[in-house]
């Protein structure tokens, strides 16, 4: 009975509450109780993605692909500091 009268404040204000335990990117759908060892992020861009994932997975090996020369560069300084 309070969390709900919680949520419909917080609603009001504009807010959410979640639970973070439930949330795909905090569980990874469960990959990250996997002992993932290597990650391909097909489209690198700049690499976002492969940044945020070395977090979960310090140990993997990541591989990048991308189309732009220049991001290239920008990947590796991303990726460095992992």
């Amino acid at each position: 009975m309070k969390i709900h009268l919680v949520k419909t404040v917080f609603r009001q204000l504009g807010l959410d509450i979640r639970r973070l335990r439930n949330e795909p990117t905090e569980t990874l759908l469960g990959l990250n109780k996997r002992p993932v060892r290597t990650v391909v992020d097909v489209g690198a861009n700049r690499g976002q993605f492969a940044q945020y994932i070395s977090n979960f997975f310090p140990e993997a090996a990541i591989y990048c692909s991308l189309i732009a020369k220049n991001d290239a560069e920008l990947i590796s300084q991303n990726l460095e500091s992992r």
